[in-house]
């Protein structure tokens, strides 16, 4: 199976980055037991690159990696750095369905696509895993691909579908309320439909859906978000990440997590655009981070010149940079 190069992608190093500054915060608390006896589970892809990092901050939690496609497994196997990993030749769906996912956990479920499985999953392992758990789920919010997704599935779910109807917003709304009704939300499709930052929008507000109706009124428990980000390496996608935990505890999480500097309790994203600039460069600002408020102008006057295409999208991925210097990732070039 052909992967995209995960490894060299600064965004998604930075999401990875904002998991692990999650769970640091996590360990530290007796709600959490400080992360004693919890489980790492994921979708490691070819080169376990999220796994990698896991092990470095946090050596000694078990992992467990899926992968249904037997290639990419053999390149796993391959790939394999530690004896505390757990590597399965089959689904993680396969997993939630029978019943062994469970205790307490820490949760990434990093899909390629939008597709319904994506959402009933979420929901399965809210259902199943034991509080407190952490659980981030990655999803496709790429308006054009899921236009696409919409047009392969129309002949299903609708009788009268004729492919160069993809054009057409309300058939477009048609499938899409035909696959994803459990998952509507109260806002306009048609719009949602039309334009990027609104699809992903949507995307959100069909997530916390999932998580609202995965437990039911009563339960004495609550999915808490803690991030939501979104980012594009190529294809937009969106990270939700929060905590199942027991009612009685959701208080308790809010004051560990209110002074985290990428925290948001209502659902709100923050975006990651990082730019492209080089480690002279990156030397070169290092005098000036960290900043108390972050901003790109400052960043841009000591560099002298825009590193974008104008100086307003410069000083936006500038200020980007402010905030997640931290974790921007050294590509290097070693000769042997």
């Amino acid at each position: 199976m052909k992967h995209p190069p995960y490894h060299l992608r600064l965004n998604k190093a930075v999401d990875r980055h904002l998991l692990v500054e999650l769970m640091q915060r996590a360990k530290t608390s007796n709600i959490f037991n400080h992360l004693d006896g919890y489980t790492y589970y994921g979708l490691g892809g070819p080169l376990l690159e999220d796994f990698k990092i896991i092990h470095h901050y946090f050596p000694d939690t078990t992992l467990v990696s899926f992968e249904y496609d037997q290639e990419t497994y053999k390149r796993q196997l391959f790939h394999t750095f530690t004896n505390k990993i757990d590597l399965r030749n089959y689904s993680i769906n396969e997993s939630i369905n029978s019943g062994t996912l469970h205790d307490n956990v820490i949760i990434w479920l990093d899909f390629i696509d939008t597709d319904l499985g994506c959402f009933t999953q979420f929901q399965s392992v809210i259902k199943k895993v034991e509080s407190p758990s952490i659980i981030r789920i990655t999803v496709q919010s790429d308006l054009k691909k899921f236009k696409l997704f919409l047009k392969e599935k129309g002949k299903e779910v609708l009788i009268d579908f004729e492919p160069e109807q993809i054009e057409d917003i309300k058939k477009l709304e048609d499938i899409y309320e035909a696959i994803y009704d459990d998952y509507r939300p109260a806002l306009n499709i048609q719009l949602s439909l039309s334009r990027g930052p609104h699809f992903i929008e949507l995307v959100i507000h069909m997530l916390k859906i999932a998580s609202e109706k995965a437990l039911p009124s009563g339960c004495g428990r609550h999915f808490q978000i803690l991030n939501v980000s979104s980012y594009s390496d190529g294809t937009q996608m969106v990270s939700v990440t929060g905590v199942l935990a027991n009612i009685d505890d959701i208080q308790k999480i809010k004051e560990l997590f209110k002074d985290w500097s990428h925290v948001d309790f209502d659902w709100n994203k923050q975006s990651i655009r990082l730019p492209f600039i080089s480690l002279k460069e990156r030397m070169h600002l290092s005098k000036l981070l960290p900043m108390e408020t972050p901003s790109g102008e400052a960043l841009k006057d000591e560099l002298g010149y825009t590193i974008d295409e104008d100086a307003s999208t410069t000083i936006d991925k500038m200020e980007q940079y402010a905030r997640f210097y931290r974790f921007y990732p050294d590509f290097v070039r070693i000769q042997t």
